[in-house]
């Protein structure tokens, strides 16, 4: 070793003994920067399916609430056509004047029975000019 640095001595140039051979370690900006764009891509789209998934799973509840709703108000609306019908029908004059004279035992009036109650016509009330003597 030693005639080697002689030699290289002679001719003008200087060799270093001690050579480290140590892995240079840079940072990667461009690759850094695919790496990130790459992750927030890959995030918004699970953030988009996510977002359909709530969303569908929120209409088809809407939806299955909705037939719910339909079907009690079709049931709400015959009881209610059920109940007008029943009170058109208890409220005939003919069922009505049938159950006064069968179970009642009441009677029709005659002509002769009948008469008008007239009104009485009243007097108006005294002023607020009256003055009160002894």
């Amino acid at each position: 070793m030693g005639r080697t640095r002689d030699a290289a001595d002679a001719l003008g140039f200087q060799v270093r003994r001690d050579i480290r051979n140590r892995p240079l370690r840079e940072v990667d900006r461009a690759g850094q920067r695919r790496m990130w764009g790459t992750t927030l891509v890959v995030l918004g789209v699970l953030g988009v399916l996510l977002s359909i998934t709530v969303l569908r799973n929120h209409l088809n509840d809407l939806g299955a609430r909705i037939e719910r709703l339909q079907a009690k108000r079709a049931s709400l609306e015959a009881e209610r056509r059920h109940l007008v019908a029943e009170k058109e029908s208890l409220s005939a004059l003919t069922r009505i004047e049938h159950l006064a004279t069968t179970h009642l035992k009441l009677v029709a009036p005659s002509q002769a029975d009948a008469f008008v109650v007239e009104r009485v016509k009243t007097s108006p009330g005294p002023t607020s000019a009256v003055v009160a003597r002894r």
